[in-house]
């Protein structure tokens, strides 16, 4: 059986072909982002019959990849970055180059022989889609936030508001303790 890992990066990827026992069958290469990088990925890796591939999740510059490889018949593992980060502190890997990441990568792959992913459902992926956009609107609603207090507070400096606004940990807060409080008259 061969192990193959690959280093994922924006442009440029690097795969390393190891075997059973964790010999270097193929030494890291570099191959592009594109058909052609695609086509010489598939030559260095030989069929897809007792090959495992291993590569990590980095951002979104896999999913291409991935997908490429499941369609050729890979079965592909995707590894969370810091599994294999604490792989090689146990090897005690001290340099850390996109080859050198791609040769741990297969050793991993090779010792700890992780599932291979699948495909997710068009519900599941949607579904994530959406908590990753509900993430990015809650990190910019957060930040715009800051940004108002802080203009606020510069704005406001000497203003008997400012004692509230110190008080104040967000924005809505911020209006709640500022808001008059309104007096309930009985109308005869």
């Amino acid at each position: 059986m061969r192990f193959a890992g690959i280093d994922v990066g924006a442009e440029r990827h690097m795969v390393a072909v190891v075997g059973e026992q964790g010999e270097v069958l193929c030494r890291s290469s570099p191959f592009g982002e594109d058909a052609s990088g695609y086509v010489h990925l598939f030559e260095l890796l030989g069929p897809p019959e007792g090959c495992l591939l291993a590569l990590e999740a980095t951002g979104h510059y896999w999913r291409n990849l991935f997908v490429a490889l499941l369609a050729k018949g890979y079965a592909v593992a995707v590894l969370n970055p810091l599994r294999t980060r604490r792989f090689a502190e146990e090897e005690l890997q001290r340099t850390k180059t996109d080859a050198i990441d791609a040769l741990g990568i297969a050793r991993f792959a090779a010792q700890k022989r992780p599932p291979a992913a699948q495909l997710p459902d068009s519900a599941t992926e949607e579904l994530r889609e959406l908590a990753r956009l509900r993430e990015r609107l809650a990190e910019d609603f957060a930040s715009r936030s800051g940004s108002c207090i802080e203009r606020l507070t510069l704005a406001f400096r000497s203003s008997p508001g400012m004692y509230a606004l110190s008080r104040a940990s967000s924005l809505p807060r911020f209006f709640r303790v500022i808001q008059p409080r309104r007096r309930s008259r009985a109308y005869p």
